[in-house]
This record gives C-alpha cells, structure tokens and sequence, in this order.
C-alpha cells in the first residue's frame, strides 16, 4: 500500500476542473455540442507514466450494487486507476492497480513477479465486482489480471492506494483485449500472444463465473487473429440462433459471425468482408440485435475519408448486409464505439465523443446530436486523443479517456430536437433544380447552413463559389453541383449556439425513357412594336426566352417592345430531365414607313395550297383579317413555292417587302 500527504491529495482534487456547460460551441477550451463538462482530471492527476506523451487507454465503468457508487476503472500505461464519480463534479481518485510482469514465461508466482510494467494498450472488462484486465505490448505480461472491485468501498476519501491484484490468469501473457458475457460468465481474450495456450490470436475463452479462480475453457481460431468482438446471448430477430451465446467480431479485414453456444463444438456463422477496408477494428450491436455498426481504424489514413461508421444488417446472421456508412463531421481517426438508449457513442481520437442518433438505422442512417472534443490542440489523421468512452451509468454520467489529456466526466445536455420535418429523397433530372427543405422550430438567430456529401466528408453548398441558399431552411441546387446519389443535409445553428442536423435526403435520377420536349411558338405584332408570343411546346414545365435584344424572360406566354427592327428570338423548353430549343427571325420594322410598289406580286390566287412570288423579296407574311402574323419569312427567291399547310380557309393579307418597297395584296384560301 502506498499513500499520499494530505496536502498533496487536496492539490490533486482542486485539479479536478469543476463544472463547465457548453456555451456558444466551447465548455472552457473544449470544443462541443450539447454535452457538458462534469469535471477534468489529468493523466498527473491519475498518477501515470508516459510512454511518448501516450499516458490513458482504454476505460469502463463499475457500479457497486450494494450502496450505488459509480466508478471509472481507467487505463494507464503503467496499471489501471480507481476514480469514485459518484459526485461527478467532484471525482476522486482512489488509487491504481500497477501492470506486473512475469520473471519467466508461464509463471504463476505472484513472487516472481516485477512491477511497473508499461504498455501502449489496455483493456478492462467487469464481472461480477471483479474487473479483468489485459495489456498487449510486453510479451512477459501476467495475462489477466483480476481485481475485486468491492475494496473500493473501504476507501477512507484520504489517501490513494496502490492495489494489488486478487488473481491472475497465466495462460497467455499479452494480449490486445477481452470481453466477458455476463449472462453466460465466459471471457473472451482475443488477441493472445505468448505463452502456453494462446489460440493463434482468435478467441480464447474463459470461465470466470467463480471470478478468482478463472478456468481455461476452448479456443475458437478459424478466421485467424481477431481485433475486437462482443459476445452475447442472442435475443435478434435471426430465429435459428435465438437463445444462443454468439459473438461478433472485427477481424481486421471482415465482420466475423461465431456460434459459441457450444464451447466443444464452435463454428463460424458468416464471414463477410467489405469495401474499402484497411483495419477492421471494432464495433457494437444495436441494443434490438438487428443491426452491428462497426468502424475501421486504417480506413481513414488508406483512403482520406473523415471516420466511418460502417451499418450492417443482421437479420440473417448467415447473410450480413452492409446497408450504410456513416461519416463524421470532423477529421479524425475512429477508434471504440457502444450503443445505449437509441444512441451511438462513439470515441475518435483527436475529435473526441460523438454522439449519434440511431432512430433511421434501418435506412442505413445516422445523425450527429453532440459531440465533445477532449483533445483541442486539432483534428487529425493520427493516434491522439480520446480512446474510448463508457455511457452505462444509471446516473447518465458518461466517463472517457484521452490518451494525452487524462479521464474526462460529461453529461448530455440535449433540448428539445428542434427539428420536425428532415429534407426528403428527390427523384428527377433536375433541370429547374433539386428542391430540398427542413421544418424547424425556429427563433431569433437561427441559422441554416446546408451541406453536400463530397465522397470524404460533408462540405458546405456554395462555399467559395456563389451561395445557393444555404441560410434558408429551403433549398434549391442544379444538378450539375450534385452527382446521383448525394447525400444533402442541413446544419442548423439556434442562437445559443446549439448545433442540430438533419437526417440527409439523396438526389437520384429517375428510372425508365425521357421524354425530350418539343419546343415551338407563334407571334404577333402590334404597330407599336409589341409583339405577344404564344407558346405552342408540349412536353415542358417551364421556359426560357431570349429576345435577342439582351432582355428574356421565363413566362410561358411573354409579350416584349422591341426597337424597329429584326431580331432572332431563341426559345428553350425544359422539363425536368430534357429540352429543346427553336428559333425564329421577327421583324418589328413598321411596315406603313416602306414605300409601296406595285410592279411584284405572287399567284396563284385564289389558292389551296401554296403560292410563289414573281421576284426575290426581303421579307413577307401573311396576316389574318385582324392584323395577326400568321406566317412570315425572309429572303425568299423568285419561283419558291411557299407551303400554306396549316392556315385554314379565308382571306389574308400579303406583305411583301423589297429593297425597291413594300406591296399589300389580298390572298384567297380556298
């Protein structure tokens, strides 16, 4: 037993930073969202070593079921350190428990033992008040040490201890992690390396339902060295396995499926690998047993991407379907995740606890609610910051541990989601644009910001370029800032800084023929140079016009002054997923200011059918009886027969104009 003066544990616990909310995005210097900072307590605090500036791994929680005390069982590179967090604004440390190595390998012999061992990697796991802990980086490691966690209520608030172990398990020496099934009382060691039965780094299993004297069982090793895995007692939807102990594993380069039910007989379910894999690294069931997010640790730095999260489904625990990703919002590398109450917490290093809602998980979609960065200094594709999280207390005290930065105690703080209606799918071509929009409770300040999923990360909609209405809860994108299939989401910010985002909605094309439309119009011209324009397209949704003059317009049936003159009016009609354009020369010229001639004309008329001029003209068109320009031309030569299929039976009026002048003749359609 080792203590302290009583000065220097009244230094230790003013250390402790006391309660600080997140206000405008900050709790002190931590960046947040929605979580508050319960209390602080440094690596110095906790009384470790540093390997490199690495001092904390991993953590998990303990709750004595006597008096109700919550407890931190944290990592350290040199043992495992004691936190009471009963009074989370006020934590106290209560001592460590340091690592210890064997003098020879497969020795049991707690005298043959050498303290202070140092390693990189920890893993703890808890079992009937007793913890279990394995080290994975020196091969002379004791196994498995065992704690009893019930002499942390002795403790007299006074001195921290230096504990020691109550058992040890020496059948292995390192090893990368355990997980225990407290319904069933098995430990999973996996990773195993060195010793006397070490089951090629897959699944060594132990008996532990008497917890001090723990008992070898089997090995499970078929899919060779696994990561991470949980094991439990199935109680999904998958029917041939109801009841039965089974184990979900990351294996490095698949999601690895094990009936264990049977510790003599053991057998792989499903192995099914994935996209885009570097490191398969760990991940946790939904709490139904219907889905497994999952993360990759090496993903980030093979491939650029923010971190992943990947979502399968596990219906069929033969079959897996990998139904959707997941991105972070920060740049980061994402480490350990646990589901609890509808919501992932999951740790990623250098950007902290995120916190995600999982109420669409059988879309394939998550949503950032919170988050907590316990590593300020920056975001980061590297090994720093906060290693792992446990979110299991009663009290909703979550505990998590930064490898740099020391053991942090936090709290969701989430209101009232403010958000009512998320951004839907959108099915089109998208030529008028992609209407998306949010409904939201909104107040004084709020703002709304809307993102693109860029293939790595989500970035803002017409950032650096022209704004496309990104501060609006309404949105409309051309397609050509989309491809198919991209996710759009909206970030809204309330005036206190509390940050929510919606679910996102994707653009796709639609599926079977496009119709292309046909464009096509007619005029008129009054003597004022106003001409009325009368759209004869079909197939379309809407219209542009150009004039020709520099003016457009987007109406259906426009009408424009025009200056004396010709001018070639362009006409595009669209509809969502084609267009087409035409063309058409107008004359605005009043034709009263030509001299009129008499020495040209046109026959035959009457007529059925066509008529043809007797000398080139410049220009010509037929009105009706009311002034209306049925059909016009220009530069027409002598002789060419001018079709008049389509004007109905009547008298018109013939303008023909020529450099010489203009002539007005009566023309019968029979």
């Amino acid at each position: 037993m080792k203590s302290l003066t009583l000065g220097l544990l009244l230094l230790i616990c003013l250390s402790a930073s006391s309660q600080t909310p997140c206000q405008d995005g900050m709790a002190g210097i931590y960046p947040c969202n929605q979580i508050t900072l319960l209390s602080h307590l440094s690596p110095e605090d906790l009384q470790t070593d540093y390997i490199d500036g690495s001092a904390l791994n991993d953590i998990w929680g303990w709750t004595d079921s006597q008096n109700g005390n919550e407890y931190a069982i944290v990592g350290l590179v040199d043992g495992v350190a004691f936190v009471d967090v009963s009074d989370p604004v006020n934590p106290v440390f209560l001592g460590k428990l340091p690592e210890k190595l064997a003098s020879s390998s497969g020795s049991s012999s707690a005298n043959l033992r050498i303290m202070h061992g140092k390693s990189y990697w920890r893993d703890i796991k808890t079992f009937k008040d007793h913890a279990f802990i394995v080290s994975d980086l020196n091969s002379e490691h004791s196994g498995v040490q065992v704690f009893d966690l019930t002499k942390l209520r002795s403790h007299n608030g006074g001195e921290w201890i230096e504990y020691t172990e109550d058992a040890s398990y020496d059948y292995f020496h390192r090893a990368h992690n355990i997980a225990i099934n407290e319904e069933t009382g098995y430990a999973y060691v996996i990773g195993a390396i060195s010793g006397t039965e070490m089951c090629n780094g897959g699944l060594h299993i132990i008996d532990i339902n008497d917890p001090k004297n723990p008992k070898f069982e089997s090995c499970f090793s078929d899919d060779g060295y696994t990561h991470d895995v949980q094991c439990v007692t199935y109680q999904g939807p998958d029917t041939d396995y109801a009841g039965m102990e089974i184990c979900f594993a990351s294996n490095e380069d698949t999601f690895t499926i094990v009936d264990v039910d049977n510790k003599s007989d053991m057998n792989m379910i499903s192995r099914t690998s994935y996209d885009n894999y570097s490191y398969t690294h760990q991940g946790w069931l939904s709490e139904d047993h219907k889905f497994f997010l999952m993360n990759d640790e090496q993903d980030e730095q093979a491939f650029g991407h923010n971190p992943r999260t990947l979502i399968w489904n596990i219906e069929d625990l033969e079959n897996p379907v990998l139904i959707g990703d997941y991105f972070n919002n920060a740049v980061s590398i994402d480490h350990n995740l646990y589901t609890h109450n509808g919501l992932v917490y999951e740790s990623n290093y250098s950007s902290g606890l995120r916190v995600l809602d999982m109420s669409r998980i059988e879309e394939g979609l998550l949503r950032e609610v919170a988050f907590f960065d316990t590593y300020p200094e920056d975001d980061l594709i590297d090994f720093y910051g906060n290693w792992s999280n446990y979110p299991y207390f009663e009290s909703g005290t979550i505990i998590a541990s930064d490898i740099n930065n020391g053991l942090f105690v936090l709290k969701l703080n989430m209101g009232v989601d403010i958000i009512s209606k998320h951004p839907e799918n959108q099915t089109g071509c998208g030529m008028g644009g992609v209407n998306f929009s949010v409904e939201a409770e909104e107040a004084e300040g709020t703002k709304f910001r809307w993102q693109r999923f860029a293939g790595q990360k989500y970035i803002y909609i017409g950032e650096g370029s022209v704004s496309l209405g990104t501060q609006t809860p309404d949105l409309t994108v051309i397609p050509s800032s989309l491809t198919e299939g991209n996710l759009i989401r909206c970030e809204i910010t309330t005036a206190y800084g509390d940050v929510y985002y919606t679910y996102p909605a994707t653009y796709d094309y639609p599926e079977g023929d496009i119709v292309t439309p046909d464009a096509d119009f007619s005029y008129t011209v009054s003597n004022s140079t106003e001409v009325a324009f009368t759209n004869n397209s079909t197939d379309a949704s809407f219209y542009l016009w150009d004039f020709g003059d520099g003016s457009s317009s987007t109406l259906a049936n426009p009408a424009h002054v025009f200056e004396s003159g010709v001018y070639e009016i362009n006409l595009i009609a669209f509809n969502d997923c084609a267009f087409s354009q035409t063309k058409m020369e107008v004359n605005t010229t009043p034709l009263s200011t030509v001299p009129a001639i008499s020495d040209i004309s046109f026959f035959p008329n009457p007529t059925s059918r066509h008529i043809s001029f007797t000398e080139p003209v410049e220009y010509f068109e037929i009105q009706d009886l009311t002034g209306r320009v049925m059909m016009q031309s220009k530069a027409v030569s002598a002789t060419k027969s001018i079709d008049l299929v389509g004007l109905n039976s009547g008298v018109y009026l013939v303008v023909i104009v020529t450099p010489e002048g203009r002539k007005t003749d009566r023309l019968v359609i029979r």
